[in-house]
């Protein structure tokens, strides 16, 4: 009976031993996930707050270009020979015609250290003091030179169309208009594709060539002379100096909207990019794309515009 019971008292404190240990283990388990929970949520919130105040960086915008070039069609930095020169990083970079603003490759220079001289003085023309020149390149396309033409015709407005003349070839009658409606025409090349045009001056003059051809077969008389280099001339020493024997005048920006810095920017970005590379500069040279995919170009178009008039510019071709 005696042995019984020590028994019995035995069990009793190994029951009572395993309950308070697991009741221990149970509770440090719930600590672990209480606290686990909580750290999840403060990263949480505070991600969210860093993410609320990350403001928009150009130093990210231009290092978004340089990694999506080839999607773009359009032409690169400035440093010209009858323009205004500026610390500009991005415009045109991709090679393709056909597709242009689609199918590019990454841009060969970069940077914009050349220093050009001024914006182009018509003979015997006085110049107001503030003068924006709205360039456009890599059209004319079916989907947004129609609506740019359409802006700025009802704007009162001059541009100059840098064509490439595969996309003439495909939309003649866009160009007839460009000229008709009093905006000046320039030679973008043939083809805008890199590994023709750069493979050395001879094709690029060549390819410059073939392209006067198509345009002047389609609106007979115009400035044959004027030229813009698909990806800019910054840097490419024997390119100018060929095109400029071959009586040449070649024409790049020191101002853009960025719309071929990725494949397809939106309307504040191009406002923001525009802002930022206008500067405090009386002649503007910008730079802009009617290539097929920059749709939103024609969108941001009358807003550029009109911070330009409220400037006090004036609007001529090239």
């Amino acid at each position: 009976m005696k042995k019984s019971r020590l028994n019995r008292r035995k069990y009793q404190r190994r029951n009572k031993f395993i309950i308070i240990t697991s009741l221990f283990i149970v509770c440090i388990l719930f600590a672990g996930i209480g606290i686990k929970f909580t750290l999840r949520a403060k990263a949480s919130s505070e991600n969210q707050n860093t993410l609320q105040k990350v403001p928009v960086s150009t130093t990210n915008n231009q290092s978004i270009q340089h990694n999506n070039t080839a999607k773009n069609k359009a032409d690169k930095p400035p440093a010209v020979q009858n323009t205004v020169s500026s610390n500009n990083s991005a415009g045109n970079n991709a090679p393709s015609s056909k597709n242009a603003g689609n199918n590019p490759v990454p841009p060969a220079n970069t940077s914009s250290t050349d220093k050009g001289s001024e914006a182009p003085t018509p003979d015997n023309e006085e110049v107001p003091n503030k003068v924006a020149y709205l360039t456009f390149d890599d059209g004319p396309s079916v989907n947004v030179t129609p609506k740019v033409l359409d802006i700025l015709k009802q704007e009162n407005v001059q541009a100059t169309f840098f064509v490439i003349g595969s996309m003439c070839e495909e939309n003649p009658e866009l160009l007839k208009r460009e000229k008709a409606e009093g905006h000046s025409i320039g030679n973008h090349t043939y083809s805008h594709e890199y590994n023709i045009v750069y493979s050395s001056p001879e094709n690029f003059i060549k390819d410059i060539k073939k392209s006067q051809d198509v345009i002047t077969k389609i609106i007979g008389t115009h400035d044959t002379s004027l030229i813009r280099f698909p990806g800019g001339s910054f840097g490419r020493h024997s390119y100018k100096d060929a095109v400029s024997k071959a009586g040449y005048r070649y024409i790049d920006w020191n101002c853009l909207t960025g719309d071929a810095e990725v494949s397809r920017a939106s309307v504040d970005r191009l406002l923001l990019r525009f802002n930022e590379t206008m500067g405090n500069q009386d002649k503007l040279i910008i730079l802009m794309h009617d290539a097929p995919y920059k749709t939103t170009t024609p969108e941001a178009l009358p807003q550029i515009i009109k911070i330009l008039k409220d400037k006090g510019y004036t609007f001529k071709g090239l």
